[in-house]
């Protein structure tokens, strides 16, 4: 028999064989291929997570740096303008000095204790349509150590004339304002005697206020019951001298240990009431002078 299917068979084993080592290196070439593959996504992985880190790392220590930075910054700024408040700020003798002048004689908040008043003469006209005050006050004042001064409070009032008078002697003095501590002095070129009396005599002119304080106008509704019932508004004139506001009605000593009597005398028109909290003693004709 011919040997042509032996050959045929030795060349398909042969071919198989081939074949399967052709098969074999194709399949190493494609697992080769793979892995390479894969080493290079683990490298990109590998880098961009490094990309990712370094920029963390530089956003971190950018914010320090800023936050650094800006603490610093803001600290010079605070200190900054602390040095310009301190520049700035005055004291209250300097105060004084700039509001005042240098030539007024007391520079404190409180009043001196050389001289005390013991009574009051006041007579006062509060004018309800033109919130004007015009008034004359009389002060009898017991000096307690010598001085040269008399000082006491006055606000949003002005001075038309006044007398001093020690005895029956009138006494020669310079009349200060100090609009700082809200105050009026008197200085005389000779010293008051310590247990002396002193008697000032000042007129002046003021104002109704309207917010609340010293002399101030109140708005009140008066119900009257007929044929119709109406609402009739009126006004009036009333006091709030606590805790410091006696000085805007009246010239006065406006601190509590300043003790004195007060005689009041109201000039009002006739169809006007006036109240207070002490017994009225005479009312009587007035006719301006």
């Amino acid at each position: 028999m011919p040997s042509n299917p032996t050959v045929k068979l030795l060349f398909e084993e042969e071919s198989t064989a081939a074949g399967d080592d052709l098969g074999n290196w194709n399949r190493k070439t494609q697992q080769n291929g793979s892995g390479g593959i894969k080493r290079e996504k683990r490298r990109f992985r590998c880098g961009l997570c490094w990309c990712l880190s370094l920029s963390g790392v530089m956003l971190l220590a950018g914010i320090a740096i800023g936050l650094f930075a800006f603490t610093r910054l803001y600290a010079g700024c605070i200190e900054e303008k602390r040095n310009d408040n301190e520049d700035s700020e005055l004291t209250l003798e300097e105060e004084i000095f700039a509001e005042c002048g240098q030539g007024y004689p007391w520079k404190q908040v409180r009043l001196p204790t050389d001289i005390s008043p013991t009574n009051y003469r006041l007579k006062i006209h509060p004018n309800l349509e033109s919130l004007e005050i015009v008034g004359t006050v009389d002060m009898e004042l017991q000096v307690e150590n010598e001085t040269r001064i008399i000082v006491f409070h006055a606000q949003d009032m002005n001075l038309t004339s006044f007398t001093i008078r020690l005895g029956s002697q009138r006494v020669h003095a310079r009349h200060l304002i100090c609009p700082r501590l809200l105050q009026w002095a008197f200085e005389t070129d000779e010293p008051f005697p310590a247990k002396s009396v002193i008697r000032l005599s000042i007129d002046y002119t003021g104002f109704i206020h309207k917010d609340l304080s010293g002399l101030y106008i109140n708005t009140h509704q008066d119900k009257r019951n007929g044929t119709n019932d109406t609402t009739v508004y009126r006004i009036s004139a009333v006091t709030q001298f606590e805790p410091t506001h006696a000085r805007k009605m009246l010239p006065c000593f406006d601190e509590p240990n300043f003790k004195a009597v007060f005689d009041i005398s109201i000039i009002r028109k006739k169809e006007h009431l006036a109240r207070t909290n002490m017994q009225l003693i005479r009312s009587e004709d007035y006719e301006d002078e």
